[in-house]
This record gives C-alpha cells, sequence and structure tokens, in this order.
C-alpha cells in the first residue's frame, strides 16, 4: 500500500532537490531524474512483483507473463531515454503513449480490486458509481469482473454486476 507513496517521492523529491540545491535549471534535471527513478521502479515491479503485473489484465489478454515482462523491458528503456538528452523527446512521447496505453489496465485493476499498490484500495479515486447514473456506472459494469465485488441486491440494476 505504500507504493503510491513511493512513486511520488521518486517524482517529487529529486525535483524539489533540484530546485533547492540550484534553482530552475536544476529543477528542470531533478524532475527529468525524478521521472526516470519512477519507470525504473516501475520496470522492476514487472520483474519483482509478476504474478501481482499479470493480475492487472483480464483474462482474456493473451500471453499475459510475456506481456508483462516486456513492457518492464520497455520502461527501463524509457526510463534510459530521459537520461540521456538526444533521446529524452522520444522517450516522452514513449511514456506519454505507454502511460495511455496502461490507463485501462490500472481501472480495471482498481474496480477489481487486484494487482499491486494502491489498486487494492478499489476504485475510490476514479468517478463514484453510486453518485450518479452517468459515465461512472457504465465504466463499472465494463471494468468490474462478475465475480468480483458485486453490487448488493437492493442497488438499482444498472449498477449490478453483469
Amino acid at each position: 500500500m505504500l507504493t503510491p507513496i513511493i512513486i511520488l517521492g521518486l517524482l517529487f523529491l529529486p525535483l524539489l532537490a533540484g530546485r533547492v540545491i540550484g534553482g530552475a535549471e536544476k529543477a528542470a534535471m531533478g524532475g527529468i531524474l525524478g521521472i526516470a527513478l519512477a519507470f525504473i521502479f516501475f520496470g522492476i515491479g514487472h520483474y519483482a512483483q509478476t504474478d501481482g503485473m499479470i493480475a492487472m489484465l483480464p483474462d482474456f489478454v493473451p500471453m499475459r507473463r510475456a506481456l508483462v515482462l516486456a513492457t518492464g523491458v520497455l520502461e527501463f528503456a524509457i526510463a534510459l531515454g530521459f537520461l540521456f538528452q538526444p533521446a529524452r523527446r522520444l522517450a516522452g512521447i514513449v511514456a506519454i503513449a505507454v502511460l495511455i496505453l496502461f490507463f485501462p489496465a490500472n481501472i480495471y485493476a482498481a474496480f477489481n480490486q487486484t494487482g499491486l499498490g494502491g489498486h487494492q484500495w478499489g476504485p475510490f479515486y476514479l468517478p463514484d458509481p453510486s453518485a450518479n447514473t452517468g459515465a461512472a456506472d457504465r465504466l463499472d459494469l465494463v471494468f468490474r469482473r462478475s465475480d468480483a465485488n458485486p453490487a448488493p441486491q437492493d442497488a438499482p440494476v444498472d449498477q449490478r454486476a453483469a
């Protein structure tokens, strides 16, 4: 459960240290170092907690173990790209694409309270499906497994797990 705090520390402590030590120029380098450290941490997670990462993917995803290990390598490559000036722009573009592409797996993990880190807290940081009957309800039905945390029987029909 400390994972989100560790990630925030990896992202912001180098940034703050750079700002304190050398002003705006060093703060920028601290930010670059912070994001590189975060991607190294993510990559390590793919190898140290492979089974937890696999649990973040729906069962219909093929070759889940190989996919988790390959994306770990990709995250290491992104981290290295941030550390080398000529590759920094490309690393940033790839990092944005990776974060967008991985987002559905994180939503799935949060709704099913599976995987690692904050996902076990559930979707409390996502829109609350009980607060309205809009798009959040549809997200709940799409990303929640039918056997994971079903809605109570007295809940409106559209909030029950399919």
